[in-house]
């Protein structure tokens, strides 16, 4: 993807999850890099720097460089600007710490043995509907269920025309309205 005349969203992840990153333009967008401070991996959601050797005050809080995978290019929603996620080095050597080295470290070992790790989303979340005092009340169901799938926990369809809108030719108005009649019909 062309990053000529745009802004590049640079992304990467600390360890705690959180998307950190910068815009970038011109040229120094082209070339898809930028220093970062290391502080901001032991940076805590309090906004307090833990006691990490080597990436904090001990080393002066030193730069850390990350560099765009082009394969993860993407248009972004706000105009004119590319996405991309970064890898993260330090003076030339991927970091230790980096989530995305981390995690090819860890798949390593499954792909010697021949198999491809794969991951999947947990939904947790609570179906609502409308109550007759103009707010918001639980989905009604027959039992309450774990892990249950299918009309018995969601009998409006909406986790089901949610799966169904992923999928490959399929649309979100007809997957919830094909789910609405099957329950209807049962």
């Amino acid at each position: 993807m062309d990053i000529k005349g745009k802004r590049l969203r640079l992304l990467f992840s600390d360890v705690l999850g959180v998307e950190r990153g910068k815009y970038l333009f011109g040229d120094v967008a082209d070339a898809g890099h930028s220093a970062f401070c290391i502080g901001v991996y032991p940076l805590t959601t309090d906004k307090e720097i833990l006691d990490i050797s080597r990436q904090q005050f001990d080393v002066g809080l030193p730069d850390v460089e990350a560099f765009i995978d082009r394969d993860t290019l993407r248009p972004g929603w706000e105009e004119d600007t590319i996405v991309g996620i970064a890898d993260v080095q330090q003076q030339g050597t991927p970091l230790d710490v980096d989530p995305r080295r981390v995690l090819r470290l860890a798949v390593e070992p499954w792909r010697a043995m021949g198999l491809e790790p794969m991951f999947a989303f947990e939904s947790e979340f609570y179906l609502l509907e409308p109550g007759s005092d103009g707010g918001w009340q639980p989905v009604d169901l027959p039992s309450h269920r774990v892990y249950g799938t299918g009309a018995s926990v969601d009998p409006s369809g909406t986790i089901d025309a949610m799966g169904s809108g992923g999928r490959a030719g399929a649309s979100d108005s007809s997957a919830t309205s094909s789910t609405r009649r099957r329950w209807r019909a049962s």
